[in-house]
């Protein structure tokens, strides 16, 4: 329930708002584990922007983005559906974008019930100013209907950096299999008080996504 192309399109719960995560770029990760508990740790350019290729982050500034991460799944086939990880992360400070150093910590928690129910809670901390949310707590469930449609309810409460009120955040989404490769997802979003928006009092969002694969 953390797919982005498949599920909730709001990062609060295709994610952790709490975690100053940078954009993709140059990284590395390695992963040790059995079949049911699994330590991860890695690294990444703190100053990464997406499609660009400019790696002088990780080189020149030497500001890196880094993890440690330690999780419990029942089965390596099910860790998508049925898993329980810690995770604490780093992130260095960054002199020419001026955002200054950051920590903190990740719970997820994502199982399933039977064929139809997949119930997800993730809360979050961070120490600095670099994240979007200082404390973030998500809660949901994905309800299979059929095959393949799938209904998401999720629910946020974050606590933005400085003075800015607590925002609250719901999402609701239907994916439609219209064929068996191709679905439409109608999406409704209501954010009240808003972080990045903190002149508006709340934000309605309709999303309508159509993805086709081949």
């Amino acid at each position: 329930m953390n797919d982005p192309l498949t599920t909730y399109q709001n990062a609060a719960f295709s994610g952790t708002p709490s975690i100053a995560l940078p954009d993709p770029g140059l990284g590395a990760m390695v992963r040790v584990g059995a079949d049911d508990l699994y330590v991860s740790a890695g690294f990444a350019d703190a100053n990464a922007t997406a499609g660009s290729f400019d790696y002088s982050g990780i080189f020149d500034e030497g500001e890196y983005f880094t993890h440690l991460e330690f999780g419990w799944t029942p089965a390596y086939a099910s860790r998508f559906v049925d898993n329980i990880h810690v995770t604490a992360w780093h992130v260095d400070k960054r002199d020419k974008a001026q955002i200054p150093e950051d920590w903190g910590f990740a719970f997820s928690l994502t199982t399933q019930f039977g064929e139809s129910l997949q119930p997800f809670f993730r809360a979050g901390y961070s120490q600095g100013t670099a994240a979007t949310l200082e404390r973030s707590i998500s809660t949901g469930v994905g309800i299979q209907r059929g095959d393949f449609n799938l209904l998401g309810l999720g629910l946020n409460w974050g606590q933005p950096p400085g003075d800015l009120s607590d925002q609250y955040t719901a999402e609701v989404f239907y994916r439609f299999q219209l064929f068996p490769n191709l679905t439409l997802t109608p999406d409704l979003q209501l954010i009240i008080d808003p972080a990045l928006d903190p002149d508006q009092e709340r934000l309605v969002v309709f999303g309508l996504r159509v993805r086709a694969t081949f």
